[in-house]
C-alpha cells in the first residue's frame, strides 16, 4: 500500500471518528475536507497528488489547530481492539 493510500485511509477514519462523537457539525470544514480526501486521487477534486497531499496536510494541521488529535489518537485505540 502506498503512502497516500494510507493517509486516504486515515482520511476515512477521521470522518468516522468525527461521525460517532457527532462532531460532525461542530467541525464540519474538517469533516467536509475529510470527506473529500477519502476519494482516490483523481476521482474528487483532487487531480494530482501534490493538490492531495496539500489538502491532506491543512487537515492535519486543522485537527491539531481545533485539539481534536488526542481524541483521534484515543478514538483509534479503542477500535482497534
Amino acid at each position: 500500500m502506498n503512502d497516500i493510500s494510507k493517509k486516504i485511509k486515515e482520511t476515512y477514519r477521521i470522518v468516522n471518528f468525527l461521525l460517532s462523537k457527532n462532531l460532525d457539525e461542530k467541525f464540519s470544514d474538517i469533516f467536509d475536507l475529510a470527506a473529500e480526501l477519502e476519494l482516490p486521487v483523481g476521482v474528487g477534486r483532487f487531480g494530482d497528488n501534490e493538490s492531495w497531499l496539500k489538502s491532506y496536510n491543512e487537515l492535519n494541521k486543522m485537527m491539531i489547530e481545533n485539539s481534536l488529535i488526542k481524541d483521534f489518537e484515543k478514538y483509534l485505540k479503542e477500535t482497534s481492539k
